[in-house]
């Protein structure tokens, strides 16, 4: 009986595994689409030669430090960067479940077959 016990588990972790190994692979489509959208983002908005200031004239910016850091604030591309968050975070969550229910897909295969520890 324990080992029809363990074999339910085991088909009902394999789906899961599956769902999440899935949900991990399109995770990452949509990671890499909002590395570029993020790319794309920032060089529209220029903010890269804006921060260049920093190199060549950085007394101009600690004299104007206030509307130097409110014109960077104003130019970076905020829904870009959400997006980009949003996609670290659905990346992480799915590689988070993918890797729990395939660890527990091992421990359960092992205590089904021990000679294989």
């Amino acid at each position: 009986m324990d080992r029809v016990r363990v074999e339910k588990k085991i088909t009902s972790v394999r789906r899961r595994v599956f769902y999440f190994s899935a949900a991990f692979c399109g995770s990452v489509a949509v990671f890499l689409g909002a590395c570029l959208a993020l790319q794309n983002a920032l060089v529209q908005s220029e903010l890269f030669q804006i921060l260049s200031l920093v190199f060549s004239n950085p007394g101009a910016i600690i004299a104007n430090w206030q509307v130097f850091g409110l014109f960077v604030l104003e130019s970076l591309p905020t829904l870009s960067f959400v997006g980009f968050l949003l996609a670290v975070i659905l990346l992480v969550a799915s590689a988070r479940f993918a890797v729990r229910y395939a660890t527990e897909l091992v421990k359960l295969a092992k205590h089904l077959h021990p000679r294989y520890e």
